[in-house]
């Protein structure tokens, strides 16, 4: 089992090797989630990996946010650079960027944990596409892990987080930074609002992640690679918690002690295995009370391969010496040799300068001699054909070229496109609130959990087949057998067309068709995070009937890769997050969470008990020019039905004010 080391700068890197990392992931100043951290300048790419591959260790570079159709040329450029500097993976969230890098490189691809990848489908669906490794979201259980690794095929590998900062969101469903200071975590700006004092105190910040205590069960259960958090950290911090998971890894017990002390030099109120364990509530929450504790390291390498070394005479005046690493790779020197005037070259005299392998990565397993009892070897000769052999098997490691297409990654060219009249859908969290103007809407989406109640099956009796599901934005593989049954309820009362937020849940849907032979229509929202137009293709390959373009967008980027196919939330309370804990106070019953500058965020339940947060503002479109949109979404959370219908009205007679609200009204990102 891989442990995963985070670089933030080149002596994070340092310190990561030093404490026994198997592999480092690092970014360049561009493209990554975390562009706060020092990260890597091209010189610094190219000798962190030779450094990194002279001791065996991988290099997996981060390039994981989501990338304009105007960057794509730089982002190529990018990840071109990468190539030649023979990284070993590419940690990834864009669908277009990781579409270019499947089929131009032979760099293996990993699905970054902003994707969202929570279930069995969402991971296949990845590996079917060519991604060699699925970095799976922070929530999942010990069981819920367990499950999603013995169903893969092989070849595919698992990658959990094992260590460091929890977001309370689900990671890629977070647009509470975007949204309120144009900072956004999926480009790897996030201003951490999770970590700020709301009302009754710091109800979203989590304490940090800890599962050393269970990297026995880890190593049980399969999965391919331990990933620490830490590209902002020190690099005393990156080293200490390498050391102890790289130790755990490799059999040394738990101990309370060592814990303990990783808690001393950074945590916030202590650690958590809350998801992991299955264990949620208050216990999981906590903040940062007091300055970290120091520590300090010494620079010595890590012995990581054993060295069976053969010393073979071959010809009068020449021994070879010859070494074999327990990975496979071999060196060899000739060294000088005579009759032996006085006391010959002994096995003890080999063994003492050819194991003398010092602070290297390597150390001496066996050795094996066949030369004449009567040779004599200068111990410069051995000491010289030792050095020789290390250096030769370093050089070696090193050698890892890449291979890239010359291909472009380019936006896909599309058509002009301009809306005859202005057309609705509308997405309402309870079905009760749907008024009767709502025929007006081409569509009327209601949550997939009301399936099989009274208020979904009147919505149907009442708007026919313009009522479509929406899937619940979250579901693990321990409760899809409840929405399997929910999907079931929904087509038994005739309706067909879906509405999915996660490309596992596209996978869901299109088995469910197949398997029952019922035609479903399939349409994309905004968790899909569709920011570009190369990704919109793809999902359309996969055979989305509709889209929902990202709102991190201006409508301006939008309208270059905008149909009559694509629209964009238009209306209502910006999503912010979805979260796994329930940090209301009154479960089941809307509230909202007071933030330090006076705004009410509504928060509500969703499917199991999931928190989603909202926006305090309502989004207002009415009277804008959004012609190049196929069609406005609108998004209603507690509004009432009257209210709802006054909306309505105003966004099809293109008002030119929100006379509907007393409250604060926003443009959101796109204007």
């Amino acid at each position: 089992m891989e442990i995963l080391a985070p670089a933030g700068s080149f002596p994070s890197l340092v310190a990561a090797v030093y404490a026994g990392a198997d592999a480092v992931y690092f970014g360049a100043r561009e493209f990554n989630a975390r562009e706060r951290a020092s990260n890597f300048s091209e010189t610094e790419i190219f000798e962190a990996v030779d450094f990194c591959h002279e001791r065996g260790v991988n290099c997996f570079a981060v390039v994981n946010t989501l990338i304009r159709d105007r960057e794509f040329s730089e982002a190529e450029a990018l990840v071109r650079m990468f190539c030649r500097a023979k990284i070993d993976a590419f940690i990834v969230q864009d669908t277009a960027l990781a579409s270019f890098l499947i089929k131009n490189t032979d760099v293996p691809v990993h699905a970054s944990t902003q994707m969202t990848i929570h279930s069995l489908d969402g991971a296949e669906e990845l590996y079917e596409a060519g991604f060699r490794r699925i970095v799976l979201s922070r929530e999942l259980s010990k069981e819920d892990i367990s499950y999603i690794v013995r169903n893969l095929p092989d070849g595919a590998e698992t990658e959990i987080f094992c260590h460091g900062a929890l977001c309370v969101c689900y990671g890629g469903q977070c647009y509470m930074s975007s949204v309120i200071g144009k900072r956004s975590g999926n480009r790897g700006l996030c201003a951490q609002p999770c970590r700020l004092p709301y009302q009754d105190g710091y109800r979203l910040s989590l304490k940090d992640l800890s599962l050393l205590e269970r990297v026995r069960d880890l190593k049980e259960i399969g999965v391919s690679s331990l990933k620490i958090e830490g590209r902002m950290k020190s690099p005393e911090y990156v080293y200490a918690v390498t050391k102890a998971y790289s130790d755990a890894v490799r059999g040394v017990a738990f101990s309370p002690e060592t814990e303990e002390r990783l808690a001393e030099i950074f945590s916030r109120s202590g650690f958590t295995k809350g998801y992991f364990e299955n264990k949620l509530g208050k216990e999981m929450f906590g903040i940062k009370s007091s300055p970290p504790s120091n520590v300090s390291f010494s620079p010595r390498e890590t012995k990581r391969f054993g060295v069976d070394i053969f010393a073979k005479f071959k010809e009068e005046g020449v021994v070879e010496i010859r070494f074999v690493t327990s990975d496979k790779y071999t060196a060899s020197a000739e060294v000088f040799c005579e009759r032996a005037k006085g006391r010959p070259t002994d096995r003890a005299t080999l063994e003492k300068q050819l194991f003398r392998l010092g602070d290297t990565v390597y150390y001496p397993i066996s050795l094996s001699a066949e030369i004449p009892e009567d040779i004599f070897i200068p111990v410069s000769e051995l000491n010289r054909a030792r050095r020789e052999c290390v250096e030769s098997l370093s050089s070696q490691r090193k050698f890892r070229p890449r291979t890239v297409k010359n291909a472009a990654f380019s936006p896909v060219k599309t058509p002009f496109y301009k809306a005859k009249k202005r057309i609705l859908r509308g997405v309402f969290l309870n079905p009760s609130s749907v008024p009767e103007n709502a025929g007006k809407l081409e569509k009327i989406w209601i949550p997939l959990s009301f399936a099989n109640k009274k208020e979904g099956k009147e919505t149907i009796d009442r708007f026919g087949d313009k009522v479509g599901f929406v899937l619940p934005r979250i579901f693990h593989d321990s409760e899809r057998r409840e929405v399997l049954s929910l999907t079931e309820a929904a087509t038994d009362a005739g309706a067909k067309e879906f509405l999915c937020g996660n490309i596992g849940q596209i996978r869901f849907l299109r088995d469910f068709s197949l398997s029952r032979e019922i035609p479903l229509v399939l349409h994309g929202d905004f968790g899909l995070n569709i920011y570009n137009s190369v990704s919109s293709m793809l999902f359309f390959k996969k055979g989305l009937e509709s889209e929902i373009l990202s709102f991190e967008l201006p409508a301006a980027a939008l309208r270059d890769f905008s149909s009559e196919r694509t629209g964009i939330l238009a209306y209502g309370r910006l999503p912010f997050m979805i979260m796994r804990n329930c940090v209301k106070k009154n479960c089941g019953k809307p509230e909202f969470l007071l933030d330090r500058k006076g705004k009410n965020m509504l928060l509500t339940c969703d499917f199991s008990c999931r928190n989603s947060v909202w926006n305090a503002d309502i989004l207002w479109l009415a009277d804008k020019n959004l012609s190049d949109f196929g069609f406005l979404q609108l998004l209603f959370t507690d509004e009432t039905k009257n209210d709802i219908s006054l909306v309505i009205d105003e966004y099809l007679s293109e008002s030119q004010s929100p006379a509907v609200f007393s409250g604060v009204t926003t443009r959101g990102l796109y204007f």
